[in-house]
């Protein structure tokens, strides 16, 4: 499986050794997954996890989790929570997609992140394995 995910990493990514890649963890088994394997292939990483807060405690578990392995692993955490006015909306997986993206492209203009990189089984339309959201291409 290593090996098949550098040569997709490879596929994607031109010269991803010299690459900044920002990755979206949220906490599920897709998103582990992506980060176990990007630390075995050695990519240079940081990790951005919303926090959504609908699921109580479970939320805020999830973002334990994956803020401890990155600190296990020396790696760079990012944080976001939603807030309130964000929660409220009528089409709240909407509203979170665009405050997710919004807040990972700073990410990258502000840290120098070339790509993020979501994990998504397959059978997910809305959002790819890879999403290369360089600028002017997301």
């Amino acid at each position: 499986m290593l090996d098949r995910y550098k040569d997709f990493i490879n596929q994607q990514i031109s010269d991803n050794r010299d690459q900044k890649l920002l990755l979206a963890v949220s906490g599920g088994v897709d998103s582990m997954v992506m980060l176990d394997l990007s630390i075995k292939a050695n990519l240079s990483i940081a990790v951005a996890h919303v926090n959504h807060g609908m699921r109580g405690s479970d939320s805020d578990a999830d973002e334990i989790l994956v803020r401890d392995i990155c600190a296990e692993y020396g790696i760079v955490f990012h944080s976001y929570s939603l807030n309130a006015d964000e929660k409220s909306s009528k089409n709240f997986q909407g509203r979170a997609r665009d405050v997710r993206y919004r807040w990972w492209n700073e990410l990258c203009d502000v840290e120098g992140y070339s790509y993020i990189l979501t994990a998504h089984h397959s059978t997910d339309s809305v959002e790819t394995f890879l999403l290369n959201l360089t600028r002017g291409s997301g």
